[in-house]
C-alpha cells in the first residue's frame, strides 16, 4: 500500500531503496545473489524466519483476520444497506 501524500518516512525509504538498487546494478547483482542464496539455504534448513520470508514473497502475506464480538447483554447490531441505481447507457455521437 502506498504511503499517504506528504509522508516524509516514505520519501526517506525511497532514498534507501534507490541506493540499494544502484549498488545492485553497479556490481551486477553479485551480492544480491549471495544474499538470496543464504536465504534459500536457511529455507532449506527449515529456519522458520526464512520459510516465512520466502512464502510471503512467493505466495503473498496471508490476509489478516479480525474477530468482532459483542457483550451477550448488549449485542452488536450491524446494519448494512446496499443501494443499486440503474441508469440508461449513453451512446457517444
Amino acid at each position: 500500500m502506498a504511503a499517504a501524500p506528504g509522508n516524509q518516512y516514505a520519501a526517506k525509504a525511497k532514498i534507501v531503496t534507490d541506493a540499494i538498487r544502484k549498488a545492485i546494478v553497479q556490481e551486477d547483482g553479485k551480492r544480491l545473489r549471495q544474499g538470496v542464496d543464504k536465504l534459500l539455504d536457511a529455507f532449506a534448513n527449515g529456519e522458520p524466519w526464512a520459510i516465512e520470508q520466502v512464502m510471503n514473497r512467493m505466495e503473498g502475506k496471508p490476509a489478516q483476520t479480525t474477530t468482532v464480538a459483542g457483550d451477550p447483554d448488549n449485542p452488536l447490531n450491524v446494519n448494512q444497506q446496499l443501494t443499486v441505481n440503474f441508469v440508461e447507457p449513453t451512446v457517444p455521437e
